[in-house]
């Protein structure tokens, strides 16, 4: 009877906390790496931003099809416990002289209608890349931001849309409706360790 009652014990104890592992959702990074010399272990999610804006290419075929002139990306880092976010801006089309200054602000709005700020830490030089008969320009701003911010993504249901300024104009990108959530995940991935 003992023997009996231990091992039904045994195995719901067992099984209660092997449900709660499964239940807790592995957070999926694009990098988790340890730097080996320094030791600090770098991860990385991003989220790509819906382009609005478009412009016609002829393409291979000969039709004119449209093709985003700007994507966005945003990703969130965690360097050693340090975070940032990364705004990556690229444009087709050869904007070699164009530079982003530092303080440059990026405004986010959250599901819950809430806006945070952030402001870039460095001056940003573009990178370029031939892509078929065209340039593709890359721009990364770095913003620091803390827990704090992060919790504020969290608590305010995601992020909805992302704007800064770039070549003297303002531009503001969506967060598709199913990436939205997947925010507030990648910031909760991106603060536990």
């Amino acid at each position: 009877m003992k023997k009996n009652l231990l091992l039904l014990i045994f195995t719901v104890l067992f099984l209660g906390l092997n449900s709660g592992v499964v239940a807790q959702k592995k957070c999926k990074y694009d990098s988790d790496i340890i730097d080996p010399i320094s030791g600090e272990r770098h991860r990385t999610v991003t989220t790509k931003l819906i382009a609005l804006d478009y412009y016609k290419a002829k393409t291979s075929f000969g039709s004119n099809a449209p093709k985003p002139s700007t994507l966005l990306f945003l990703k969130f880092h965690n360097i050693d416990s340090k975070l940032q976010l990364e705004l990556v801006i690229k444009f087709y089309g050869n904007l070699h002289r164009y530079t982003i200054p530092s303080n440059t602000k990026m405004n986010m709005k959250l599901n819950n209608d809430e806006i945070i700020s952030f402001l870039s830490n460095s001056e940003v030089i573009p990178k370029h890349a031939a892509v078929g008969y065209t340039t593709l320009t890359t721009f990364s701003l770095l913003f620091d931001c803390t827990e704090k911010d992060m919790q504020k993504i969290i608590d305010g249901g995601g992020i909805k849309a992302v704007g800064t300024k770039f070549r003297d104009e303002s531009i503001s990108k969506i967060v598709k409706k199913k990436e939205i959530k997947k925010t507030v995940y990648r910031a909760r991935c991106i603060i536990t360790d």
